[in-house]
Order: structure tokens, then C-alpha cells, then sequence
């Protein structure tokens, strides 16, 4: 960023300086594309600009000269840091640069792609989006063209919009050349209004049309796979999702080899393993996948929603299933602390209320609740002796059905401490009936018990 900086300030006036101070901006440029590919995509503008800029006294054959002076100056600053990898090993160090281009790169960000990843939008062609950027590139090329030198100042912002298009298009890359941009639009003269090439209005319009086409297309390519998920095992108490199940049904033409992965909010996890159903669906075969997470990283939290994504390389598409919600509901527990000791045989009562996400309560009847009790030693958990409701004295969970306003009571008594002074944990949950798995867990209660 501060070489891109550097590289931006001034930048129009190259054709007109002379000495080391002409060589500042091309240098630094060059080292910024050494760092990032991202500015790459700057140099076509900014040395058109020069060529404009040049040839409105000196004519175009100058202009020329001067703009492939720039690119040579840039081009050796580039060279200069990598040229130990490019000697040493061409192929590695053209193939390790040409990465972000080349390479098959899972799909994600912010830009336009998130639709297909998040909505069903589009998806049936990921190449679909590069095309697009292409398409955005070129547009705003020429309209920066022959609009020229009205859009001078947004030298340096213009190629940020493409990245919005790309198969990857992450706010980050927007953010990075936002100090450049701003630094070019400080600095440039100003433009004179009168020096755009008459026609530019039909550019524009072209461009428009051409952007709109290709953005279309995009979004409106169906996804291969029609997918929703059957059923999830949870990691009971951890509150998170270790294992799912998909019904795949494949609506293309073509054979599909679907790789599953879990969109957790804008995030997306590790791929996840297949154990069960067949490695590539042929065109209209459905099946069922049984996934499980690789790591705990993978593993989304069973409070928020999901979805899972299913990523083909050839051709390259993107497949979702809808957004799967365990409930809307969880439990709070009243009082929510208990500050003072409470006397060993001493009765307290506490109320699991169910609440939604705005936690305003929910009035819901017959409603098991299930609450559980646990000491947290230096050690590691020790089982706890106090006594829920009727139940016997160490049972964990127990649970309560909740009243008309949706409230379930508890009542606990601790006759004999376990562990003297260790504060006794107290957490509520709802069991999803269907699947049988916990949700909705309590903040949790710490009660300490004395003689």
C-alpha cells in the first residue's frame, strides 16, 4: 500500500518530469505489482493516461514513447526483486505469480459471486463471473478512454470495481487501493472538461449494455445440483454440527463430482468428508451424502444458521442447499446470576424461560427443558450431587415442561458439596424433537454452595 501510494501521487505528471523524480512513480509501481497482483490491473490506466496526457501538446508518436518509457521503467523495478526466483526456477516462479489467474481457486468474498454462494442465483458457471470481470474491465477502459480526462482522477479506483466481479472478489482487495485512489485524486490536475472525444456517450452505452449482459449471464446460469439436508448429528453440549446429511439430485446434462462444504454466515469451512454416497452423480441420478466435518474449525454452531455448498471443477460450478436453522428458539435462565453463597440444604428456584432471537419470550406450552449440572474443578469436570426437581441427588439433565407463558421451574437443593467452596454449574437446553439433539443452551448459572 505505501508503495502503490507513492506510485499514485502525481502520477499524470510523468510525461512532463525529468530526472529522479520521473523515475518515482514507474518505480514504485513496479515494486507494488511485485508484492500484489492487484495493481497490476492499475498499469493499463495509468499509462494511458500518460499516453493522453503526452499527446495532447507533443502529439501521439511522443505520447507513445512516453507511456512504453513508464511500462520499461516499471517493468525492471517488477523484475528486480523477483529476478533470483525467475533465474532460479522459471517455470515455478511464473506458475507462483500467475496464481490468482490460473489456479483453481475456491469462489468467495463479497462481490457479485456471493449471491450464487449465499441465494439461488446463477451458479451453473463460476467461469461466468471472470468473464464478467473481463467484460467490467474493458468497459471501463474505454469509457475512461473516451470520456479522458474526465475519470483522471479515478485512475486508481476504476480497476477496484472489476475485482467486485471476479470468481474472488473480497472486500479486502477494494479496501487496499482505497488510500491510493484517494492519494491519485489529491494530486492529478484538474481535468478539462471539453477534451472528451464526442462519441463517448455511445461507449458508454455500449458499455453498459455489454457489463449488463455479462452480469446477467452470470446469475442467471441454474446450479447442476438441486440439494437439501436431511438430517445433522451435533456434538450434543459443544453446540456445534459434526455430520450431515444431503439429498443430491443432479438436473444437468453432465456428469457432476461434487466436493461439500458449509457456508457459516459469509464464511466458508475446510471441505468437508465424504462417507457415504458415490464420488460423481451422472445427469438426472439422485443420491444421498453423509458428510462429516474435518476439524472442529469446520464445525458450524448449531445457534446459527448453515448451509452446505457443493463445488464442481469441470465444469466449474456452485450447488446450495437452503439455509438450515435448528430453531429460533433458546433458554435463559431466571435469575440469571446468583451472587451469594446459598446454605447447604437450602431450596432455590430457578425458571428456564424460552425466548427467541430478539430474546423476547415465547409462549409456548408443554415444552421440555432440559437442565443439567456439572462442577468445573482445576482438574477437569467433577460430577455434582445437588438435587433437581424430584430427581435423585447427582442426576443430570432433569427435565421440567414449560407453563402456558413458557416458563419450565426447577428446584434445587444441595445437601452435601461435593467439592467444599467449588461453585456448582447450572445449564439449561431444548431437545429438537425430530432429530434429538440439544440446542438453544442457556447462559450458564454458577451457584456456590457453603455449610
Amino acid at each position: 500500500m505505501p508503495l502503490l501510494i507513492g506510485a499514485a501521487a502525481c502520477w499524470d505528471r510523468f510525461a512532463w518530469t525529468r530526472g529522479p523524480a520521473a523515475w518515482r512513480g514507474p518505480v514504485l509501481m513496479g515494486l507494488a505489482m511485485a508484492v500484489k497482483q492487484t495493481p497490476w490491473l492499475i498499469v493499463p490506466f495509468v499509462v494511458a493516461g500518460i499516453v493522453l496526457e503526452s499527446r495532447q501538446l507533443r502529439g501521439w508518436s511522443q505520447g507513445l514513447r512516453d507511456g512504453l518509457r513508464y511500462v520499461g521503467i516499471a517493468t525492471v523495478a517488477f523484475l528486480v526483486p523477483n529476478l533470483p526466483y525467475l533465474l532460479n526456477a522459471p517455470g515455478a516462479w511464473l506458475s507462483g505469480i500467475l496464481t490468482p489467474l490460473t489456479a483453481q481457486t475456491v469462489p468467495a468474498g463479497q462481490g457479485l459471486v456471493s449471491l450464487s454462494l449465499s441465494l439461488p442465483l446463477g451458479g451453473g458457471s463460476l467461469r461466468d463471473y471472470n468473464s464478467a470481470a473481463i467484460v467490467v474491465f474493458l468497459a471501463l477502459l474505454a469509457c475512461y478512454l473516451t470520456t479522458y480526462p474526465v475519470l483522471k482522477p479515478a485512475a486508481f479506483l476504476l480497476p477496484s470495481i472489476v475485482l467486485f466481479f471476479a470468481t474472488r472478489s473480497f472486500g479486502s482487495y477494494l479496501v487496499t487501493l482505497i488510500p491510493a485512489a484517494l492519494a491519485a485524486a489529491a494530486t492529478t490536475q484538474r481535468p478539462q472538461l471539453s477534451a472528451s472525444w464526442r462519441h463517448w456517450k455511445w461507449v458508454v452505452s455500449g458499455a453498459v449494455a455489454s457489463c449488463a449482459l455479462a452480469i446477467l449471464a452470470a446469475l442467471t446460469s441454474p446450479s447442476p445440483l438441486v440439494m437439501s439436508i436431511q438430517s445433522v448429528r451435533t456434538t450434543g453440549q459443544l453446540a456445534t454440527v459434526d455430520e450431515v446429511t444431503v439429498s443430491v439430485t443432479n438436473h444437468s446434462d453432465r456428469r457432476v463430482r461434487p466436493s461439500f462444504t458449509v457456508e457459516d454466515g459469509m464464511s466458508m469451512t475446510a471441505f468437508w468428508r465424504r462417507v457415504h454416497g458415490p464420488p460423481a452423480l451422472g445427469p438426472r441420478q439422485e443420491a444421498r451424502y453423509t458428510i462429516q466435518a474435518p476439524s472442529y474449525f469446520a464445525m458450524p454452531s448449531i445457534s446459527n444458521g448453515f448451509q452446505i455448498l457443493a463445488f464442481s471443477h469441470a465444469p466449474p460450478t456452485v450447488s446450495r442447499t437452503g439455509s438450515y436453522v435448528a430453531s429460533i428458539w433458546r433458554a435463559v435462565l431466571r435469575p440469571s446470576a446468583i451472587n451469594q453463597p446459598v446454605a447447604r440444604g437450602q431450596t432455590i428456584t430457578v425458571h428456564a424461560e424460552i425466548v427467541n432471537r430478539l430474546d423476547q419470550p415465547v409462549r409456548a406450552a408443554n415444552v421440555p427443558v432440559w437442565l443439567g449440572q456439572v462442577i468445573y474443578g482445576q482438574a477437569g469436570t467433577i460430577p455434582s450431587e445437588a438435587t433437581i426437581n424430584k430427581g435423585y441427588g447427582g442426576q443430570t439433565p432433569v427435565s421440567a415442561l414449560t407453563n402456558a407463558q413458557g416458563i419450565a421451574t426447577f428446584t434445587i437443593k444441595l445437601s452435601s458439596p461435593t467439592v467444599p467452596h467449588a461453585p456448582v454449574y447450572f445449564e439449561a437446553n431444548l431437545v429438537k424433537s425430530t432429530s434429538a439433539y440439544p440446542y438453544g443452551y442457556s447462559p450458564i448459572l454458577a451457584v456456590r454452595f457453603r455449610k
